[in-house]
């Protein structure tokens, strides 16, 4: 019979404090959008990972394979969501067994209002904890114990670009300044945060939809991403 191969002391270190962070980091993120939002974070996620869908829509069986639940579980947390108005269930076309769950507009709405906060959170638990190196570290390392843990990618975390993307293609639908702004600036042809860097203040805020809020949101980006800044 094989020895087991124990932990040396250094080692159990570094895998009790890991595994502290994996046990009480979802009750913290837990704790804060109950807090503000009434909303769980496996709530949270099965939202966030239908608004990064195409058409704001999976079968429910692959939003359960995204969001690491059973279709069980998955199907009374969609039932309570839909109850709220944030998700739609229909049938498949091609497949009537199959159910479509669809994230609604009510649903982005309250995504767009919520994301701020739990941003927030994760700075202040985890990114403002560490150097931009550590950072960058936490996760080369991460990807690395994913590769073993998840080799088929059932998550999802490795369709994500490596690469991150540019300040001034940042959709502006992650700012959250909200969906009547976020509707108002699509229609007027901007999507991404370049598209308004340098436009005239007052033309924003003459677009309906787009008030003072949204404004200075846009400016903090602009200016915390080193874009032109809105005219006055």
């Amino acid at each position: 019979m094989t020895e087991p191969r124990w932990l040396t002391a250094d080692e159990q270190h570094s895998w009790l404090h890991f595994i502290g962070v994996v046990e009480l980091l979802p009750g913290a993120l837990d704790t804060q959008l109950g807090s503000d939002a009434g909303v769980t974070h496996y709530e949270y996620l099965v939202m966030a990972v239908l608004s990064e869908s195409p058409g704001r829509s999976l079968r429910m069986t692959d939003l359960a394979t995204r969001t690491n639940a059973t279709l069980p579980r998955l199907s009374r947390v969609v039932l309570g969501l839909e109850q709220r108005g944030y998700v739609e269930r229909t049938s498949h076309p091609d497949d009537r067994r199959a159910k479509i769950a669809k994230l609604s507009d009510e649903g982005m709405s309250f995504l767009e209002e919520t994301a701020p906060g739990h941003v927030a959170k994760v700075r202040e638990l985890i990114v403002d904890a560490l150097t931009p190196e550590e950072f960058s570290t936490l996760g080369r390392l991460s990807q690395k114990l994913l590769g073993r843990i998840d080799p088929e990618d059932r998550f999802g975390v490795h369709r994500i670009p490596a690469e991150p993307s540019t300040a001034d293609a940042e959709p502006l639908a992650r700012l959250g300044i909200g969906a009547p702004a976020t509707r108002a600036l699509a229609e007027a042809g901007q999507t991404m945060l370049g598209d308004v860097a340098g436009a005239s203040r007052e033309h924003l805020l003459s677009l309906h939809g787009v008030g003072p809020r949204a404004v200075g949101l846009l400016e903090t980006a602009l200016d915390a991403r080193g874009l032109a800044p809105l005219q006055r």
